[in-house]
Formats: structure tokens, sequence, C-alpha cells
């Protein structure tokens, strides 16, 4: 995590003094490395540190925080320079950057390399003094165990053929994720609103509200119905969004119900 964050305060500064267009490039592919590791790590590493019954909940949380930063940006961002806005990204960074001194280290590794008596001072901390942690203790240690026994090998091991099935779902989720159409809607948004004849700020601003209530109402429900049941949902919405923003800018296009064509952009992106 040291290292995480001290890319992304790199990065910032990069972009928010950057003179000549190949520095933007290397703040921009420092965030993107530093974006990709904190997509991996901050979810295995509160659930590894959670209790069962609020893991999924914690784990949502990451997710929530990060729509209510990009919200934010939607609201503020047509009002600062963006030379600024990149200086306010640095100041996360910079708050959690000390406070790593007190975050524990994951009770799973320090089990996995060996340090048990590490392993139940930081569990017993997490859980509180009072808490009777043997029997959690027991399940991480029989688990780590018995992982250790299944893989024996490297990464190539995650290519056998009994893998296959995990590994096509794990990693076409994340491909599908980037390649459905979120990033596109992230970055033009604006210029969708605008084709839509909507303020820029009132359709950015609308978006944002939309994206925190629905953030808020996912993590609160994810423990309750299933990860399945709400990827279904929401692989279901961005789907039905991605069509009618194509329908609308082919109606656009052959100037064809150009009203109608608008209302079909707006809907889509709220979507």
């Amino acid at each position: 995590m040291w290292v995480l964050y001290i890319f992304y305060i790199v990065g910032w500064l990069a972009i928010a003094f950057a003179k000549v267009p190949w520095l933007l490039d290397v703040g921009r592919l420092l965030l993107g490395f530093s974006n990709g590791i904190a997509g991996y790590l901050l979810p295995v590493y509160l659930a590894e540190i959670t209790p069962k019954n609020l893991r999924g909940r914690f784990t949502a949380g990451v997710q929530m925080m990060a729509i209510l930063g990009l919200s934010t940006m939607y609201i503020v961002g047509p009002f600062i320079n963006w030379r600024i806005l990149a200086l306010i990204g640095i100041i996360p960074s910079l708050v959690q950057l000390p406070l790593l001194i007190y975050i524990p280290e994951s009770p799973r590794w320090l089990v996995n390399v060996g340090r048990e008596e590490e392993f139940e001072t930081v569990l017993r901390s997490l859980r509180g003094k009072k808490a009777n942690v043997f029997e959690e203790a027991a399940s991480i240690k029989d688990y780590t165990d018995s992982l250790k026994r299944l893989s024996g090998g490297g990464m190539l091991d995650l290519f056998q053929p009994k893998y296959y099935h995990s590994l096509i779902i794990g990693i076409g989720l994340k491909v599908l994720q980037h390649s459905g159409g979120s990033n596109a809607y992230t970055y033009y948004s604006g210029v969708i609103f605008t084709s839509a004849g909507l303020s820029k700020y009132v359709g950015l601003s609308t978006l944002a509200v939309i994206q925190m209530i629905t953030a808020i109402v996912g993590a609160s429900l994810i423990d309750k119905f299933g990860r399945r049941a709400l990827l279904l949902v929401s692989s279901a919405g961005l789907c039905f969004g991605s069509f009618l923003t194509g329908i609308s800018f082919l109606l656009q296009g052959h100037h064809l119900w150009s009203e109608e064509a608008r209302i079909l952009a707006l809907i889509s992106i709220w979507m």
C-alpha cells in the first residue's frame, strides 16, 4: 500500500504540473497502474480482515467510495480548473499514507507466512478484546493449510482444466465490465448530455446523485440477495443502456426522431 499511495501522489503531481503532453501520459500511466493494484488489493484486504457476516458490505464499500469520489468530481468538476482537481486528488493519499502505520496486517497473510503468534494478536485486535476468536482462528488456519496442500505449484497451475470454469468467470467478468461501456460513459457522459440538449452540469449532477443512491442500495443488498443476482441485474441494465445509447446516436446521425433520440440518450446514461 505504501507503493500504491506514492504512485498516486507522483501521478497526480505529474498531471497537475505538466507542461508537455508526455508528462500527462506518465501521470495517467502511474494512476492507471495504481488503480489496477487498488482494484485487486483493497477488496481482498478488507475481505481478509472483516467478519464473515459483514464481508460483503465492506468489500462493496470500496466500490461505493469510488463512486462517491467520481460523483463528487461530476458535481465540482465544471467549476474547478483541471490542474486544481489533480492537486485535490493528492489529498486522500497524503492523509492515508501516514495512517498506514496503524493498519494491521492481514491475519490470513500472517498465517500463510508462519507468523502465528502475531496472527492471533491481530485477529483479536480486529474482533475486540472480549471476542472469542478461537473458532475463527482455527478456521483460518485450516483453510490456509488446505490451500497450501492444494496449490503446491505456481501461477501456471491456474490454467489446469479443473480451473477453467472459475478462471473464465473471474477474468471474463472483469473484461466484460470494462468492454461493456462503463468507462466510455464515465469519460463521455458530458458529451452525451450535451447531445441530448441538456445542460452538462445538470446532467452530471443528476448522474452523480443516481450513482450514489444505487451504490448505497447495492451495498446494503449484497448480503441479502447475493452477488450473482445483483450482478445479473446490473449487467442487464448496462447492456440495455448501451443499446439505447447506440440507437440514440444512430437516429441522430440520420436526423430521425431528434427529440426521441435525445430522450433515449438521457435514459441510457442514467441507467
